[in-house]
């Protein structure tokens, strides 16, 4: 089954906000509100569970691990792939950074991205083979 993530899903952020909107934990066997449901149960079918046989806190939560271990992968993916459109890749380094929890290469990225926009410069696609293997290079660290 395939799932595609949404880099703007904010019911992502909602359920961290405010878990009780989505499932109830204090209740055996646990209950999934409709919202819930919307949200979890093709997340969890992506990683080949049935959101009818989470019954407990304990299996709901294992089952929430694994799904964020999936996610995290796709959340990758789906960074690089729209890397990969892009024309500068200041935002996608530092979304990875962030998501990797590398504050120091986040930092990094974002001074470079300061940087460039005080002078005043654009980043272009490259049109050559040559200016693509210059684009594929690292950014040097001395901007």
């Amino acid at each position: 089954m395939s799932f595609e993530i949404d880099l703007h899903d904010e019911e992502t952020f909602a359920y961290d906000a405010e878990p009780q909107a989505f499932v109830l934990l204090d209740q055996s066997p646990i209950v999934f509100t409709v919202r819930g449901i919307r949200f979890f149960k093709p997340r969890f079918a992506h990683i080949g569970i049935d959101i009818g046989a989470i019954t407990t806190e304990e299996k709901f939560r294992d089952t929430l691990y694994a799904w964020s271990l999936v996610e995290y992968e796709l959340l990758r993916t789906k960074i690089a792939s729209d890397a990969a459109k892009s024309p500068t890749a200041f935002e996608h380094q530092a979304l990875l950074a962030a998501i990797d929890g590398d504050e120091k290469t986040l930092m990094r990225v974002m001074d470079k991205r300061i940087h460039l926009g005080r002078t005043g410069l654009k980043l272009v696609r490259p049109t050559t083979a040559d200016d693509t293997q210059l684009a594929a290079s690292p950014i040097p660290d001395a901007l």
